[in-house]
């Protein structure tokens, strides 16, 4: 039998190690009896780790922003108001603007809404589900690979 954790903040692991080994007297309150508490435990670690996944994701459009603020002033100013470079600049700022909106929509969702929305596009278009969820993989794994 598992002792439980005198840990302050223990993030339910001890709980979930516990229903693992079947010892149900630290979720009795969470329904472990009568079978939903493992899944509870398990949707809440999942909800964590995605919440924190959706705040890195956050952080990583910071420096999208930064980028196409950056090249937008690159080429505002070794344009010098010309025809080509004027437009080119105005684009990048209106990328950043886009990005930022993005970044500030994602920011303030709460996960349940971002799941319900994700459920949603899939239902309506599954190519371009199949696409963003290639673009999201790829990006995850840049990520991680940047935090390295």
């Amino acid at each position: 039998m598992t002792q439980p954790s005198h840990h302050a903040a223990n993030d339910g692991v001890d709980d979930f190690d516990a229903a693992i080994a079947g010892d149900a007297a630290p979720m009795a309150g969470a329904g472990l009896a009568s079978g939903t508490g493992l899944m509870a435990v398990a949707q809440t670690r999942l909800l964590d780790l995605a919440e924190d996944g959706k705040a890195e994701l956050v952080k990583g459009f910071d420096g999208l922003v930064a980028f196409a603020n950056e090249i937008a002033a690159k080429v505002d100013s070794m344009g010098g108001g010309s025809a080509i470079a004027a437009p080119v600049a105005d684009l990048a700022y209106q990328a950043a603007g886009i990005i930022g909106d993005l970044q500030n929509k994602l920011r303030d969702k709460p996960i349940d809404e971002l799941l319900d929305d994700g459920r949603a596009l899939v239902r309506e278009s599954p190519g371009l589900a199949g696409g963003v969820a290639f673009a999201a993989a790829f990006l995850v794994t840049r990520l991680i690979k940047a935090s390295r």
